[in-house]
């Protein structure tokens, strides 16, 4: 057996003499996404007994289990064609707003819910047969509290039940105003530009209040039209089983007053969406104009780097002429120093021990003449000399060498790193494109 979770709460009430309600039926389900408790058998067997219009199963199939919040604003009247000798059929639904008692911080403490009834008329009795789906939470309260009599409208229940689904209306709305208040008072008062306190989530928040406002104002128009509808076909009703003409003018009295508190309803919806167009607009231009603010500080900021970096410039310019002249004086220096190096070299020579002088014997003053003598260890000096310059220029060549090995691996290596890296970056950016492309 197939089962639609739960079980079906029916409210019978036994036929009295002075009642034209005959018998009513009331469906609960858990929540707005769960399925109605009541078995399919004996859902079947209502439609069965009761002879309900098939027209009226598309209202049904909205209260179907769901996944995901969609068909949110379908709304419909169904009715039969107004005879005295035929049963009337009328169905619809309506959809309204009720606490739901999440008081979690940050939840939305209502939710959007649709209620569904279904009247079969008896013309010749003026009897009705009634099946109420998920009605809001005040009505089942009202079927004990009232008395329908024979002088009561046949559609008067009608009555009740919208009344019943408007109940939260002005709070629903006045609890959205309450948020926009508060958006408001931070955008509209004067201060300046840095001490305004919203950011893009505050955009985001009224984003999300105009989406249930839309919702709102859709459902308040369907709901308008579906009460019109009711309203014209009530007049029809009772023109054609002619019923007493006060009890006719009051019930459409009664649904004039309805609408046009729906209407204000909708003039308030549609004023709390203006308003948050202008919100999302001021919100806009404040975080413009702080994105301007912050590109001229950035503007700034580049400047001044730009005129330390150009004194900095300055500054290394003066030091390369510096150097420029210490290397020319330096260079001057050496060409210098070239020009007394033999001569150095020669001094250095004859300097040393390994050469001596020696007068003549018999000569003295002025003209005397001297003897130079060279030592036979000279040569000793010289295979020295040749053998440390072969030995630093041999040095300097494979130190040379050695150093540009070196630097032709470190550079090789650099290559490999750069290589590897760039092939990495281009894996990690074709793996990117990929994700972006699923």
């Amino acid at each position: 057996m197939q089962k639609v979770q739960a079980s079906c709460k029916i409210k019978t009430r036994p036929l009295q003499s002075s009642e034209i309600l005959t018998l009513s039926r009331i469906i609960h389900r858990k929540n707005s996404w769960s399925r109605l408790k009541i078995l399919v058998e004996m859902f079947r067997f209502i439609c069965f007994k009761l002879q309900i219009d098939p027209q009226f199963l598309d209202v049904v199939f909205g209260f179907c289990y769901r996944t995901a919040s969609h068909d949110r604003t379908f709304m419909c009247l169904y009715k039969s064609v107004i005879s005295k000798d035929e049963l009337l059929d009328i169905g619809y639904n309506l959809r309204f707003f009720e606490p739901n008692g999440d008081t979690r911080k940050g939840a939305d403490p209502w939710s959007c819910r649709q209620s569904a009834v279904y009247q079969k008329l008896f013309p010749l009795t003026s009897r009705s047969v009634w099946m109420v789906i998920q009605p809001p939470l005040s009505f089942p309260g009202s079927l004990h509290d009232h008395r329908f009599g024979n002088g009561a409208h046949p559609l008067a229940l009608h009555i009740r039940y919208i009344r019943a689904c408007m109940l939260h209306w002005r709070d629903y709305i006045n609890q959205k105003d309450s948020e926009l208040l508060i958006i408001t008072g931070k955008l509209s008062s004067t201060r300046p530009l840095n001490q305004f306190e919203v950011d893009f989530f505050t955009l985001q928040k009224i984003i999300a209040l105009r989406k249930k406002l839309y919702l709102a104002l859709t459902i308040v128009d369907g709901n308008t039209k579906i009460i019109s509808d009711l309203t014209s076909y009530a007049a029809a009703v009772s023109q054609t089983l002619r019923l007493d003409s006060l009890l006719c003018q009051s019930l459409t009295v009664k649904f004039g007053q309805v609408i046009a508190e729906m209407e204000t309803y909708k003039s308030a919806v549609k004023m709390l969406l203006s308003l948050t167009e202008d919100l999302s607009v001021a919100n806009q231009n404040v975080l413009a104009l702080r994105n301007q603010e912050l590109l001229i500080n950035n503007g700034a900021l580049l400047m001044e780097l730009g005129r330390a970096a150009a004194s900095d410039n300055r500054a290394l310019s003066k030091m390369t002429d510096n150097t420029m002249k210490d290397s020319r004086t330096m260079r001057i220096a050496t060409v210098v120093a070239m020009f007394y190096l033999p001569a150095n070299i020669v001094m250095s020579f004859f300097s040393t021990g390994l050469v001596e002088f020696y007068p003549r014997a018999k000569t003295t003053g002025i003209s005397a003449k001297v003897d130079m003598i060279v030592h036979n260890q000279v040569w000793i000096a010289i295979f020295f000399s040749l053998l440390l310059a072969i030995v630093t220029v041999a040095l300097l060549v494979i130190w040379d060498r050695y150093s540009f090995s070196s630097s032709t691996v470190i550079g090789a290596g650099c290559s490999l790193s750069r290589a590897w890296l760039g092939s990495s970056l281009s894996r990690i950016g074709r793996s990117n494109d990929a994700w972006n492309t699923l």
